[in-house]
Formats: C-alpha cells, sequence, structure tokens
C-alpha cells in the first residue's frame, strides 16, 4: 500500500486513530505512575598487595599493583556468586548489583547498585562494598596465608546521593503507548477494509440484480406490443368486417322487393297463358 493511500485510510477512519491516541496517553500516563524509579549509586575499591610481598625497604604499595588485576577478579566473581549476593537481595526486592573490574589494568572495583528508594541503594552498596573486604579476607584466610602477606581493600570513591534512572520507566511507559497505537493503526485499516468491502459487494448485488430484473423487460415490453398489436388488428378487422355486414344486409334489403316483382310477373304470366 503506498503512502497515499495510508494517509487517505487514517483520515477516512481519523475516529479510530483518535480514541486509540487518547487510550495509548492514557495507558502510557498509567504506566509512567505505576513503575517506580530506580536509585543508583556507585562506588570504587583498589585491591592493594600485602607488605610482606613489597621489596625491601619499600613502602609506597601503590607502586606495585601491576600484578593484581587476576585476584580483583577473583574477588568481584566470588561476591557476585549466588551464595554472597543471594542472601543479600533478599532484603532488597528489585534490586540489582554490578560488581567488575574497571577497563584498566589497574586492580579496581566498581560496584554499582540499583534499588527502589535512595535509602535502599545507600544500604546495598554500603553492605556490598563491605562484603568485597570480608570476601578477600576469609579466602586468603582459608589458605592459611599470614597478615603481612594478605591483600587488602581500600575504597576509593563513594556515592553520597544517587541518581535517579528513569530509563525503566521510559520503557514501559513508551512500549505501552506505541504498542496502543499500533493495534489502533491496525483497527483503523481492519475497519476501512471491511466497510470497503461491504460497500463494493453492495454495489455488485445491485448490479446483478439490475441485470437480472433488466433482461426479461425488453422482452415483456416486446410481448405487450406484440399483443397490443394483435389486439389492434383484431379491432381493425371487426370494424372492417362491421360495414360488409351492414353492407349486405342493406343489399339484402334492396333485393328482397326485386325477387316479389318477380313472383308476380310468374304469376301474371301464368294467368294469361290459362
Amino acid at each position: 500500500m503506498r503512502p497515499a493511500d495510508v494517509l487517505r485510510m487514517l483520515l477516512r477512519r481519523w475516529y479510530v486513530v483518535a480514541a486509540g491516541l487518547v487510550i495509548a496517553v492514557a495507558l502510557a500516563y498509567t504506566a509512567w505512575n505505576a513503575v517506580e524509579p530506580e536509585y543508583e549509586r556507585q562506588g570504587t575499591q583498589i585491591v592493594l598487595p600485602g607488605l610482606s610481598s613489597l621489596p625491601e625497604g619499600a613502602t609506597n604499595p601503590y607502586l606495585y599493583l601491576s600484578g593484581l588485576s587476576l585476584p580483583t577478579d577473583i574477588v568481584a566473581q566470588a561476591v557476585t556468586g549466588e551464595n554472597v549476593l543471594g542472601e543479600v537481595l533478599q532484603d532488597f526486592p528489585g534490586a540489582s548489583v554490578e560488581v567488575v573490574r574497571t577497563g584498566t589494568s589497574a586492580p579496581i572495583l566498581s560496584i554499582s547498585v540499583k534499588a527502589a528508594s535512595d535509602d535502599a541503594a545507600e544500604e546495598l552498596l554500603d553492605i556490598m562494598m563491605q562484603s568485597t573486604v570480608t570476601t578477600l579476607a576469609d579466602m586468603q584466610e582459608s589458605e592459611g596465608i599470614s597478615s603481612a602477606s594478605q591483600m587488602s581493600i581500600m575504597t576509593l570513591t563513594v556515592d553520597t546521593e544517587s541518581k535517579t534512572d528513569q530509563r525503566k520507566r521510559l520503557l514501559t511507559a513508551g512500549g505501552i503507548g506505541l504498542g496502543m497505537l499500533v493495534v489502533s493503526l491496525g483497527l483503523a485499516a481492519l475497519i476501512d477494509g471491511l466497510i470497503t468491502r461491504r460497500r463494493r459487494s453492495g454495489k455488485g448485488s445491485r448490479r446483478r440484480a439490475t441485470a437480472a430484473e433488466g433482461d426479461p423487460i425488453p422482452m415483456r415490453r416486446g410481448n405487450d406490443d406484440a399483443v397490443d398489436d394483435g389486439a389492434a388488428d383484431d379491432d381493425a378487422v371487426r370494424d372492417d368486417s362491421a360495414p360488409d355486414v351492414a353492407s349486405d344486409t342493406v343489399a339484402s334489403d334492396d333485393a328482397a322487393p326485386d325477387e316479389g316483382a318477380l313472383k308476380r310477373d310468374r304469376a301474371s304470366a301464368e294467368s294469361a297463358e290459362g
């Protein structure tokens, strides 16, 4: 279907499109209010080497971070496991947590949390940042590593205010509104097609009915004309025959006196002979 045909169809069924648009806006507004925004907070931590692992006489651990990328990835995987993260999220329905090492080679952990409220996001972020510290310590203690050789985690940044994330509300409201608008357009096309088909069918039926009724009409008119012509001929015959009968009657009347005269003449002749 060409764009011009679609536009004409929408103009013909504007009332369906208008009603669908109103319903779509109402549903989108309802969905926007029903879906709560998400509150997001983020914090970062760095993994530091143990003091006994530093070269003799070294006092600055930040200069020896190159070999700590792998332990950082291990910590990120450990705290996001079901045995740790699953227990934490039980107290925060609908919340989500993401713990990853940053894209650089530095052993930096990035922790992002999303919750239904600002207070919940703050509390969840604190729990997760503490969880990384305890998880790394438990892993090293389970291997019997001395305290002087154990790696440690230090906090770098923590968000003090949550960022409001409206993406979920936008996607939900926009999806519902757009879906209803598409349904209304499809309904308008369906109604237009049904009405157009019905009109065409009605016109075709009337044409067939007219054609069916129109075929015998000339024959009937011809028969009627023939009958009328025959009746006219009969009347003409009757009219023509009437004067003949009258003339015959007059002739017979005129002939009647002549026959009597003949009889009298014959009788006179016979008497004369006798």
